[in-house]
């Protein structure tokens, strides 16, 4: 007889409250799979709440339920397209809050980051996009610099930045 392996530990979000968004999502995907017993939908949410891979499984079936915007998301980085290489100004490591609200530390250094961001540019911290000033934080899993992720846009922005400089 071998020695049972050790559990791996779960992610520190088991047990923590679903939120609305994602106890809507699989709600809307049991309906549409015809799911209609109660107690079947409790079993899903107390695995959810339980169960690491469970909650990873549910939640994707139940991805295409979750609200999308086109150019705005609140989906987290890992339930998005995994072609969608886009980023929110609140998932960058430039964003900070001040007195006055959320603000780009990129366009306070006068490095108009999305080609046209002035210093007080305010950001819009719903709105997935492109920006040559991007940051991953550590939690993105792909911690690539703006020129790695979008070399064609930089260039344009740093086009934009020199032509800004000269008067254009």
């Amino acid at each position: 007889m071998t020695a049972a392996e050790p559990i791996a530990e779960a992610p520190a979000t088991v047990g923590a409250p679903l939120p609305e968004r994602d106890a809507a999502a699989i709600r809307a995907w049991l309906d549409a799979i015809d799911e209609t017993d109660p107690e079947a939908g409790g079993a899903v949410l107390r695995q959810y709440h339980e169960d690491a891979d469970a909650r990873a499984w549910y939640l994707n079936q139940a991805r295409p339920y979750l609200p999308t915007y086109g150019l705005m998301t609140d989906l987290p980085i890992a339930l998005r397209e995994p072609d969608d290489d886009r980023r929110r100004c609140d998932e960058c490591g430039n964003l900070t809050t001040t007195p006055r609200g959320p603000r780009c530390r990129a366009a306070a250094r006068g490095e108009r980051p999305n080609g046209v961001a002035t210093r007080d540019y305010l950001p819009m911290l719903g709105m997935l996009g492109r920006c040559a000033s991007f940051v991953a934080l550590l939690g993105d899993p792909d911690q690539r610099t703006a020129a790695e992720r979008w070399p064609l846009f930089v260039e344009d922005a740093k086009r934009g930045l020199e032509a800004a400089r000269n008067g254009y």
